[in-house]
């Protein structure tokens, strides 16, 4: 009772202030207790105003709001002895949305953390609770940290370090129970179930036989519910419900659940960075009839001719880049495997969709990908330097005193203008079929400048652009003799 007519006589005070009148929203937010169960400290927020109000004399104390957190205003306060005495739902809802962002590296008291979290357990204060009262969803942060607590268990069962968390599943019918999908160092993927910190299953299968998309989607179509996902494992799901499943049609309703989780959390394609991830397909779509997609008869989703003509499309686009147009630049790469140059020609392929170049109908779609992909091979191979992570300062300078000044291609043939030093000599190269590798470079043949950096440019602009360079040979050689 007591904490209740304090409240309302905040609340009357602030009415009437002249400095906080205006400040509609402005409420007290919570109430901290003493060791003596006397109330201590009243803390009161809206949308201009962060202040504390004495419990005594009702003297009022503006807090600077970038000063305030809630590990060393709340936290704190409950690691050194108080209480909570009153919380609102938005308080709490804010509160575990930092608890989100900053935990674990970046809360310092972790103590008065699990002190706030006990509070909420014996107080029935959950995401559901959160959830309904704020009409918005708040990150499942009890599950990620019950999920740290329950490793240890794991990893002694299976006798084997957990390299990574999968994703962690709460049952919708008994919260209690939570099931942790982890892959060990091992390359095993461990699935443990617990019930109020006790083990009560497992399940150990081989890591390629665990497909993240269709073991997800089940179990989220078996009353389960996600409370803990890393961006990383997102974007495996994404890629192989946007690439593989819509191939055969899958259960509508499986795929909505996880779309359903990804709106209501804030789960996007933009995320997905940096730059290797745009080539994604964007499963949001799949609700936007729109764009191609709709939901048809006995449960399934269906997507337009269009939409099937054009992925179509770009999947054979990308299998042209790969093993023809692309391959001499993607074999002599530091990252030369399947999945890497697949991803990285997919994005390619949609940048041709989207040209200028794919709308002429006067040639066939190989004929113009030839001719866009020659007129714009130095930025692809800038963008690939990127994807593959290639350092441009790292690239640039090799061993043996070689600096590559520029790189680029005569129709298939990789080029390398280079600049080689001696000493205080420099000596300028225009370099065939080139390799790098183990930070050396090779060439098959190349043309020699001595310190000409000014004909080099010029022939290597030359080159790029499809000429030849037989009055160059001619004149090096008339120079050397």
């Amino acid at each position: 009772m007591e904490i209740e007519n304090i409240i309302s006589k905040v609340h009357e005070m602030l009415r009437h202030h002249e400095d906080y009148k205006d400040d509609d929203e402005l409420a007290v937010q919570y109430i901290l207790l003493d060791k003596d169960n006397k109330i201590n400290e009243i803390v009161c927020y809206g949308n201009e105003n962060l202040i504390s109000v004495d419990p005594n004399t009702f003297d009022i104390h503006e807090i600077a709001d970038y000063a305030f957190t809630y590990d060393t205003d709340v936290f704190s306060e409950l690691q050194n002895g108080k209480k909570i005495g009153y919380m609102t739902p938005s308080c709490h809802y804010n509160i575990w949305n930092q608890v989100n962002d900053w935990y674990p590296e970046d809360i310092d008291n972790i103590e008065g953390m699990k002190l706030y979290f006990d509070y909420c357990k014996n107080n029935s204060i959950t995401k559901e609770y959160i959830d309904k009262e704020m009409q918005l969803n708040v990150p499942d942060v009890v599950t990620r940290i019950k999920m740290d607590e329950l490793i240890p268990i794991m990893e002694k069962k299976a006798k084997e370090e957990i390299k990574k968390v999968l994703f962690v599943l709460v049952d919708k019918n008994n919260p209690d129970i939570i099931t942790i999908h982890a892959e060990l160092s091992d390359s095993k993927v461990l699935v443990s179930s617990f019930s109020k910190n006790k083990n009560i299953e497992n399940h150990l299968t081989d890591k390629w036989d665990f497909a993240y998309e269709l073991w997800l989607l089940k179990e989220l179509n078996n009353n389960q519910r996600i409370g803990y996902m890393p961006m990383e494992i997102h974007r495996e799901v994404w890629k192989e419900i946007g690439f593989n499943n819509f191939n055969s049609a899958p259960n509508y309703s499986d795929v909505k659940q996880y779309i359903e989780y990804c709106k209501n959390n804030g789960i996007k394609k933009e995320y997905f960075y940096p730059e290797q991830y745009r080539n994604i397909p964007n499963i949001m779509s799949y609700y936007e009839p729109e764009k191609g997609y709709y939901e048809a008869d006995n449960n399934t989703m269906m997507m337009s001719r269009d939409v099937f003509d054009k992925r179509n499309e770009r999947f054979y686009l990308t299998f042209v880049l790969g093993y023809d147009l692309l391959n001499n630049m993607i074999s002599n790469s530091k990252a030369p495997e399947c999945d890497i140059s697949y991803d990285f020609c997919y994005m390619i392929a949609d940048d041709f969709l989207n040209s200028e170049a794919y709308k002429d109908t006067s040639k066939s779609s190989y004929e113009m990908l030839e001719i866009w992909v020659n007129e714009n091979i130095k930025d692809i191979q800038l963008k690939y330097n990127d994807y593959i992570g290639l350092d441009p300062n790292l690239s640039r300078t090799l061993d043996n005193g070689i600096y590559v000044m520029d790189l680029g291609y005569r129709k298939e043939q990789p080029i390398a203008l280079l600049e080689k030093t001696n000493g205080d000599n420099k000596e300028y190269i225009v370099a065939f079929n080139y390799k790098i590798e183990d930070n050396k470079i090779e060439w098959a043949y190349g043309y020699y400048y001595n310190d000409n950096i000014t004909k080099s440019k010029e022939d290597f602009k030359k080159v790029i652009s499809g000429g030849n360079l037989d009055s160059t040979f001619k004149y090096v050689e008339k120079e050397e003799r």
